[in-house]
């Protein structure tokens, strides 16, 4: 099983306050945040302070890779160049910067410097990535006949896409709707299909900015007496899913046959989680954690036959930081012994930015 890891170091920081406690330290209100947008909007960054500033400044540091929402800039050592002062607006203790995309070189990072007489307080950077869709994968179409009664499941993979794409339905001019709101799905899933669901059923990929219809279709045919079968997928399920903590997660694995198979979840070496629920189609696990990682097996069965497949559910923390002081009453010019805990998946080896 993965688990979460930890790591911890004690930093030596040498902190130049202007107050007598830390408490009334300059310090910015808002948290910056990442921003996805395509060529021709617009966005303001606004940047306010606890405290009036004497005067404002913004650093920007362009990506190489403008369509790259995780791209990573190394601030100390990549290039940048000071925004102009005719291009954002200053109010005592707030600055704002208005953004107009109108190529791919308004991508990168951007820093906003609040100055006080000698000392400077900079913001963690906003991050501004382009809006991109790659062209659809190659898929083969599907063509199948299921006994009525099934729930018939299809999935069309998603292009790589910036912002992440979600996978709509429809056949002909109506969307298929998803069963519930939460989690998000990319599968579609017809319950207890009767003859009114067979036709051609398409799906669409939409991130937001655009929508493409992807090269593949399935042609259904639900027949009211069909001939007996063993359980067999209409296409594979997924067989691996990366999901954050705290969210939700649906596994999609369903089955068709004749008589209807029966279904049941396990999961290798463990149990399942206590928040999961068994609905049409699959298995719904709720405030996902470190333990619900591992290997689920579905298996469908009739007197025809059984059908099983493995899932991997891969448990992904993003890094979070905690850190604490030894004293709060520091006087200027004093040294300050900061601890801070890191945690979250493979944070062995990563830089940890402190900035004042």
């Amino acid at each position: 099983m993965i688990q979460s890891r930890w790591c911890s170091g004690i930093l030596a920081i040498l902190i130049n306050l202007l107050q007598n406690s830390y408490a009334d330290f300059e310090h910015m209100l808002n948290k910056p945040e990442s921003i996805v947008f395509d060529v021709g909007y617009q966005t303001t960054l606004s940047c306010e302070m606890n405290i009036e500033a004497d005067k404002f400044q913004w650093k920007f540091y362009p990506l190489e890779r403008p369509y790259d929402s995780k791209a990573v800039v190394n601030l100390n050592s990549a290039n940048f160049k000071m925004i102009a002062q005719d291009k954002f607006k200053t109010n005592k203790r707030k600055s704002e910067l208005n953004i107009q995309s109108t190529n791919m070189d308004t991508a990168g990072y951007y820093q906003c410097l609040a100055y006080y007489g000698a000392s400077v307080v900079a913001s963690v950077p906003w991050r501004i990535s382009l809006a991109k869709m790659d062209k659809p994968p190659v898929q083969k179409d599907t063509t199948v006949s299921v006994q009525s009664g099934n729930t018939a499941s299809w999935w069309c993979e998603a292009p790589k896409s910036n912002p992440e794409t979600f996978i709509e339905y429809k056949k002909g001019d109506s969307f298929i709707p998803f069963p519930f709101k939460e989690p998000q799905m990319n599968t579609m899933i017809l319950s207890n299909v009767t003859v009114e669901h067979s036709g051609i059923y398409r799906c669409f990929a939409n991130n937001d900015f655009e929508t493409k219809e992807l090269n593949q279709v399935l042609k259904l045919e639900v027949l009211r007496n069909g001939s007996p079968s063993a359980p067999y997928f209409i296409v594979e399920p997924k067989k691996d899913y990366t999901v954050t903590k705290g969210s939700s997660l649906f596994l999609s694995c369903s089955a068709v046959g004749k008589p209807i198979p029966k279904i049941t979840w396990s999961k290798k070496q463990s149990h399942l989680p206590a928040s999961r629920a068994e609905v049409s189609g699959g298995l719904i696990i709720k405030n996902v954690t470190s333990y619900d990682d591992g290997v689920y097996v579905c298996t469908h069965s009739n007197e025809h036959g059984t059908l099983s497949h493995e899932i991997i559910v891969k448990y992904n923390e993003e890094p979070s930081i905690d850190c604490s002081a030894n004293t709060t009453e520091v006087k200027q010019g004093e040294n300050m012994e900061i601890e801070c805990n890191v945690k979250g998946m493979n944070c062995k080896g990563s830089e940890i930015l402190i900035l004042f």
